[in-house]
């Protein structure tokens, strides 16, 4: 039954927090605390690449089915975790997942073989799937929908600052203490600080009963899986928006995990300049992020969520220019190039906050952990899972340099994705469920 829309109304301008502000910002901040250790283990591979290659003595390939390992694991377990998320406790799983994830990171220091190496990331990825999707939804039920975008590009900014934290320190730690000590290192924090998700607020789904009183409960508890994920996929909307992200997570996948090697190889820079070097590309993110996600959230108050849109357009219209010339046109690495990875990146920086945002607005609250489970699964499977593998099979055959030109082509796909969103938005909105949420 149709009830009022999850975000309170507004008194004028002030906003209404559905759970407390402080609360919300706690929330806010833990999530954001696990985000950054999530890409510290996860990227901290890319920069052990050369030590990787030279002692295994593995090919380009092999490399990057170690980083496409971790987002196949993601793939398979997102919508199962993301259901689950719905239907027990999206706190308690982000705990959970988070011990999990860096116990695995820590057992690549005891790998003896590529093959135990290439399990353990697996298990990485089987942890990480679960507390994207759980954080998603407690952010977005936290928040007033106004400032809804805002909160999740800060979430998403900590991609950007956990990658070139653990490049950064996996390249230090390897080249005074050797590879194992980077993995090993690197997952303490996630151990110890999987325990404070016991503090944070988990939400419940408000319904009514037939003589309109109110019942606190978990909508989705009684709603088969199949069906409820039947109910995203039918929103035309909602599966453009993955596909959009998983093109633009294929692109951005390859850039950041590949781009050490690049300069190495095409700069001739040691792995530890190398390293410094392509946090540039994370810094372009982190920026974009942060202005885009505001900028979009005024937008959307102004002039609703096409025109948001139109501008998310031409941001990723702005991102193929730039990188298509950083590769074709500039030095490797020279100032300009690492300029114009950086621009492209923070153009881009939109896609991420303008993609959860709509999924978020076209999805209701009780469907949302599933949603946002397919969002990620997309993301992975069809994105971030294919992307450096690809990249490394293109290696092998024409070179890195070649292959990086050609899969910035893929940004182009994402405008045209983003073209079909813009007009299909308000329709799809005008049919989402309208439910509220309970603390």
């Amino acid at each position: 039954m149709n009830t009022n829309n999850i975000s309170p109304p507004n008194e004028g301008d002030k906003l209404i927090w559905p759970v407390g502000k402080k609360a919300a910002f706690f929330t806010l901040a833990l999530s954001c605390l696990f985000c950054i250790l999530d890409f510290m283990d996860r990227q901290v591979l890319a920069s052990l690449f050369p030590y990787l290659k030279s002692d295994m003595g593995l090919t380009d390939s092999q490399l990057g089915l170690l980083v496409s390992i971790v987002n196949i694991s993601i793939a398979i377990f997102t919508v199962p975790t993301g259901y689950l998320i719905d239907r027990w406790s999206r706190k308690y799983m982000m705990g959970v997942m988070t011990f999990f994830w860096s116990l695995a990171t820590g057992a690549c220091a005891f790998a003896g073989t590529y093959m135990h190496l290439l399990v353990c990331r697996f298990f990485i990825g089987t942890g990480e799937a679960g507390y994207v999707p759980a954080a998603q939804s407690l952010i977005s039920a936290s928040f007033p929908e106004k400032t809804r975008a805002t909160a999740l590009s800060i979430f998403i900014t900590c991609f950007s600052i956990g990658g070139p934290l653990g490049i950064v320190a996996g390249a230090y730690i390897a080249q005074h203490w050797g590879w194992r000590h980077a993995f090993g290192i690197v997952a303490i924090p996630g151990i110890i600080a999987a325990f404070l998700c016991i503090a944070m607020k988990d939400f419940k789904v408000a319904t009514k009963t037939n003589d309109n009183e109110q019942n606190t409960s978990v909508c989705s508890q009684h709603e088969p899986w199949g069906k409820v994920i039947l109910s995203v996929l039918r929103t035309p909307s909602c599966v453009i928006t993955f596909l959009a992200l998983a093109g633009h997570n294929m692109f951005a996948s390859v850039l950041v995990n590949w781009s050490i090697s690049y300069f190495n190889r095409e700069a001739g820079m040691d792995p530890t300049m190398a390293s410094l070097l392509s946090t540039v590309i994370w810094i372009g993110l982190a920026a974009g992020h942060i202005l885009t996600g505001a900028i979009i959230d005024y937008l959307r108050r102004t002039s609703g969520c096409p025109r948001a849109l139109t501008f998310v357009i031409c941001c990723t219209l702005t991102c193929f220019i730039m990188e298509f010339i950083a590769f074709t046109c500039s030095k490797p690495g020279s100032a300009l190039q690492a300029t114009l990875f950086a621009t492209g990146m923070c153009a881009t920086g939109c896609i991420l906050p303008i993609g959860y945002t709509v999924t978020a607005d076209l999805t209701p609250p009780h469907h949302r952990g599933t949603a946002m489970g397919v969002l990620t699964f997309t993301q992975n499977a069809l994105g971030m899972a294919i992307g450096p593998f690809l990249a490394g099979v293109l290696s092998d055959s024409y070179g890195l340099a070649t292959s990086l030109t050609i899969l910035s082509f893929l940004e182009l796909f994402v405008a045209f994705c983003w073209f079909a969103v813009r007009a299909l938005y308000n329709r799809d909105l005008a049919r989402v469920e309208k439910t509220e949420v309970a603390f």
